[in-house]
């Protein structure tokens, strides 16, 4: 089971306005990283809150 990711509009139209391709690349690993994990343990550069 993989994790399942929802946006809000404002951050898909902050992300449409976006020129810096580097960034929007970041992102988009950032974003499929996490959907690709199985738990939270499994990710990156996660802070417990």
């Amino acid at each position: 089971m993989v994790m399942k990711t929802e946006f809000r509009k404002s951050f898909q139209k902050d992300l449409a306005k976006l020129r810096d391709r580097k960034l929007l690349q970041r992102i988009k690993s950032a974003i499929e990283e996490v959907e690709d994990s199985h738990a939270l343990e499994n990710l990156s550069n996660i802070k417990k809150l």
